[in-house]
C-alpha cells in the first residue's frame, strides 16, 4: 500500500518557511513520479527525471536496476538510509543516483513532518531512500543512530554563498516566494533586479534595515542560523557521511561509490558510469552544458564557485567579518 502523507505538525506558510530557513518550500520540493506497482519485487522500474520538451517540466524514463547473473535484482540489506541536504545543493541529482543503485524509488515528500517521518522510518523507510532538507533542531532527535542503530545518514551541502545565490534565483524566478511582503512586515527585494545581485546585497548587509527578524539583521536570523540547523549541527553531531557538492561535481563516480558504500547498498561498479551518465547535468537541464545558465529552470547552472564572480574585492572583508567563522566550520574559506 502506498505511503500516505499525514497532517503536518509545523504550520509555517511556504513563504515563511522559505524566508526563515533558506529552504525550498515544502510544496515545491519537485516530486519525481515513479511507475512501480510493487516497490519490493524484482521487476520494479526506477524512473529518472529527463526533460519534457512539451511542457517545460520533466518526464520520466525507466532504468532497469542491476541484475545478478541469474537475472534477478540483488536483495538489498534492509537499513534506514537517509539523505539530508541543504536547499539548492544538488539534492535531486544525488537522490536519483542513489535510488537507481538501490533499485527502489525514494520516499517522495511527507518526511518533513516529524510524525510522518517517524511513520516512514517504522514503515517503508528500510526499503527506500528517505530524503529532505532536514533541520537538526527539528529532526535531530529522530534521525539519530543512537535511536535507530541501523540508520545510515548522508549529508550533502555546498558553499553557502553559491547555495544562497541559487536560492535567490529560485525564489525570484521560479516560485516567486521573494516577491511582495510577508505578513506586511518584511520588505522583500525588488523582483526585477538580477537575483545574483539581490543575493550579494543581502549578504553584505544592504537589506539589513529592510529585512529583520526577532534577533536582528537578516544575516543573523536567516543565514547563519539556518546554516547551523541545516548543515553545521549535522556535521558536528558526527552522525553523517559528509558530501560536498563541489566534490560530487568534480569526482561524481568516486563520490557516488563512497556514498553507496556508506549506505551499504549492493551495486556493480560496472553500472556506476551508466547511472552517472543518465543523471548528467546535460540530461537533467534539457540539453544545456554545465555552466550554461537558465534562470527559469530547476537545474539552473550547476557550476561551483559562482560566488567569486558575484562579489567584488571590496565585498570580501565584509564577508569575512560576517561569515568567516561560520564557513570555516563547514570547511570553506572566503
Amino acid at each position: 500500500m502506498p505511503f500516505r502523507r499525514r497532517k503536518r505538525s509545523y504550520r509555517y506558510s511556504d513563504k515563511e518557511r522559505s524566508l526563515q530557513f533558506l529552504l525550498p518550500p515544502f510544496s515545491t520540493a519537485g516530486p519525481v513520479k515513479f511507475s512501480t506497482q510493487d516497490k519490493m519485487n524484482e521487476t520494479a522500474q526506477v524512473e529518472l527525471r529527463t526533460p519534457d520538451k512539451t511542457d517545460g517540466h520533466t518526464r520520466v524514463e525507466p532504468l532497469t536496476p542491476h541484475k545478478t547473473d541469474d537475472g534477478m535484482r540483488p536483495e538489498q540489506k534492509p537499513l534506514l538510509r537517509v539523505l539530508i541536504s541543504a536547499g539548492r545543493s544538488g539534492t535531486h541529482w544525488l537522490k536519483e543516483m542513489i535510488s537507481a543503485a538501490l533499485g527502489t524509488p525514494p520516499v517522495e515528500q511527507g518526511a518533513w513532518d516529524t510524525q510522518t517521518l517517524q511513520g516512514i522510518l517504522e514503515g517503508c523507510g528500510r526499503r527506500q531512500l528517505v530524503y529532505e532538507h532536514f533541520r537538526f533542531n527539528l529532526h535531530g532527535a529522530i534521525l539519530d543512530p543512537a535511536r535507530y542503530p541501523d540508520m545510515r545518514i548522508v549529508l550533502l551541502h555546498r558553499h553557502p554563498f553559491d547555495q544562497f545565490i541559487s536560492t535567490a534565483w529560485y525564489h525570484l524566478r521560479i516560485d516567486n516566494l521573494w516577491r511582495g511582503k510577508i505578513n506586511g512586515l518584511w520588505e522583500l527585494p525588488d523582483p526585477d533586479l538580477d537575483p545574483s545581485e539581490v543575493a550579494r546585497a543581502m549578504l553584505i548587509g544592504e537589506y539589513d534595515d529592510r529585512i529583520r527578524g526577532s534577533r536582528g539583521s537578516y544575516a543573523v536570523r536567516w543565514f547563519i542560523e539556518s546554516l547551523e540547523w541545516t548543515t553545521i549541527n549535522w556535521i558536528e553531531s558526527g552522525r553523517c557521511c559528509q558530501v560536498k557538492y563541489e566534490d560530487l561535481v568534480e569526482r561524481t563516480e568516486e563520490e557516488l561509490i563512497r556514498v553507496l558504500n556508506h549506505l551499504e547498498i549492493r551495486f556493480d561498479e560496472a553500472d556506476i558510469p551508466q547511472i552517472v551518465e543518465r543523471n548528467r547535468f546535460e540530461n537533467l537541464s534539457g540539453g544545456r552544458s554545465r555552466g550554461e545558465a537558465d534562470g527559469s529552470h530547476h537545474y539552473r547552472k550547476g557550476t561551483p564557485g559562482e560566488w567569486r564572480s558575484v562579489f567584488t574585492d571590496d565585498d570580501m572583508p565584509i564577508l569575512r567579518e560576517r561569515y568567516g567563522d561560520c564557513l570555516a566550520r563547514l570547511g570553506y574559506s572566503i
